[in-house]
């Protein structure tokens, strides 16, 4: 995952609202890693297909290898939902998430709705970078 340059216009999409941008590369590892739902996280049929979709894309490009700098292996990301309820989205619901990603491998995404979930996977997917050599 490479750093976002605070000082450059970021390619997210859609924009996060506000950003922290730090300067470790981590090394993520398709064949080992996994989203976990937080234990209060009911289970959700959206949320379910969302994560295995986003895995999907995350790594469609096989395995690739470790950039040179990254000395730690990202291989979960915990993703937690207040109010995971599959209900069709309507206009005014509550989209809002935040996404950790620290330094020491530590991954945590959380949303009030499965909708805000959704946003942060998409947020997530961009930060993940192939590297073929």
């Amino acid at each position: 995952m490479a750093p976002i340059d605070p000082d450059a216009v970021h390619p997210l999409l859609p924009t996060p609202y506000r950003f922290t941008n730090g300067t470790a590369t981590l090394r993520v590892d398709p064949g080992r890693f996994a989203f976990t739902l937080a234990a209060a996280t009911a289970p959700s049929e959206v949320l379910s297909a969302a994560l295995a979709r986003y895995r999907r894309i995350m790594f469609a490009w096989g395995s690739g290898s470790s950039p040179a700098t990254a000395a730690t292996t990202l291989t979960d990301c915990s993703v937690s939902v207040a109010n995971s309820s599959d209900g069709s989205f309507q206009l005014g619901d509550d989209e809002s998430y935040s996404l950790r990603v620290a330094a020491d491998a530590d991954c945590r995404l959380s949303a009030r709705t499965v909708w805000g979930a959704l946003r942060g996977l998409e947020t997530l997917s961009q930060l993940v970078e192939y590297s073929p050599s």
